[in-house]
């Protein structure tokens, strides 16, 4: 039976910069969480080592700079761009993709304030949300991709997703950067489908 899962990148506008980088690059680390979305009256937590085929799979950006205040969004707000959204071979380093669909670009969605089941201290906390939206060769757009299945041979899956988003401030471009490690298929055991 397929899961719906949610992926959630927590950006914080109030972070410090990475340490040993740059200081000409100012990084920033974005957060992560993966949110089992089914049920949509509980959302949960889950583990990126659950994914299996047949899952889908949406995205979203949080702003998380306000968790602990009630006074709302900032009142100048820095404009975001979505620099790079990849995801690769861990062994070879070239571009893949674990979808069925071809994806072959990623743009951010209107932004909205939503509760997020990873970051809203309470059910109700609503945060600056934005959905990060795939899009296919034809410009379209999709609200979910679905996860294929491992290629012939392969008892699992590992796939490197790497996120950097831009934030223009004072005259800088700040990049917040994301980098897990997918592992699709391995719920099973490591037997993996014959495909």
């Amino acid at each position: 039976m397929a899961t719906e899962y949610r992926v959630e990148l927590g950006i914080n506008l109030k972070a410090a910069t990475m340490p040993r980088t740059n200081p000409n690059m100012r990084l920033f680390p974005l957060q992560d969480a993966l949110v089992n979305v089914t049920d949509a009256d509980s959302p949960k937590p889950a583990w990126y080592t659950g994914l299996k085929p047949g899952d889908t799979m949406t995205f979203r950006l949080v702003d998380i700079s306000n968790l602990s205040q009630s006074d709302g969004p900032m009142a100048s707000y820095p404009t975001l761009v979505l620099a790079d959204f990849i995801f690769t071979d861990p062994n070879l380093g070239n571009n893949v993709s674990p979808f069925v669909e071809q994806v072959t670009g990623w743009t951010f969605g209107e932004r909205q304030l939503l509760p997020s089941p990873a970051y809203s201290l309470n059910p109700d906390q609503k945060l600056l949300s934005w959905d990060i939206c795939p899009e296919n060769a034809n410009g379209a757009t999709h609200r979910r991709v679905e996860l294929a299945k491992p290629k012939k041979g392969d008892r699992q899956r590992f796939v490197n997703l790497a996120v950097v988003i831009w934030a223009k401030r004072d005259g800088f471009i700040d990049q917040f950067i994301f980098d897990p490690e997918i592992i699709i298929n391995e719920a099973d055991g490591g037997k993996g489908e014959t495909v």
